[in-house]
């Protein structure tokens, strides 16, 4: 991978974590507004293309971004659940 593709995978990491965490901090504060949905619909677009970055890079990632990409992708499950109302939704 080059480093120019690392540090764009990084980049789109932490935005993705960033997203997150203000999706789960509004969730918490009983935020329902059109805006965290918006928070959440572009932290799924982000994981989306941490996702395909991981898939599109001709060298192996590693095991450590293959398991921070799943992860992420819980959270985001648990987030979306939560934004549905579902009270299966907890705190990450």
């Amino acid at each position: 991978m080059t480093n120019a593709a690392s540090e764009d995978l990084a980049d789109v990491s932490a935005a993705l974590i960033a997203a997150i965490a203000e999706a789960q901090a509004r969730i918490e504060a009983g935020d329902s507004s059109n805006d965290l949905a918006e928070v959440v619909r572009h932290a799924r677009e982000l994981h989306r293309l941490l996702i395909d970055g991981i898939a599109d890079s001709v060298a192996d990632v590693g095991p450590r971004l293959r398991g921070l990409a799943v992860a992420l992708g819980n959270n985001m499950e648990i987030i979306e659940t939560a934004l549905r109302g579902n009270d299966r939704a907890a705190r990450i």
